[in-house]
């Protein structure tokens, strides 16, 4: 993502704007394994599914977001 707000954005020093993105995205990893670790801790189908939309409307958002920065 941060590459390719670096090569389609027209802001003015984008590249400096995107290293927080280029670093998260290493960081991601170990979240990923710890997300996994305490999800399959949850036994409460009802706690489950909450989550599980809570996934699906942050993912939409974000996904709205990264549209509306490419146009």
């Amino acid at each position: 993502m941060a590459q390719n707000l670096s090569n389609k954005s027209e802001i003015p020093n984008i590249r400096n704007a995107v290293t927080f993105l280029e670093g998260h995205g290493d960081a991601d990893q170990g979240h990923m394994a710890e997300l996994r670790r305490v999800l399959e801790s949850i036994t409460d189908r009802r706690d489950l599914e909450a989550i599980v939309l809570c996934g699906k409307v942050v993912s939409q958002l974000y996904t709205a977001m990264i549209d509306r920065l490419a146009n």
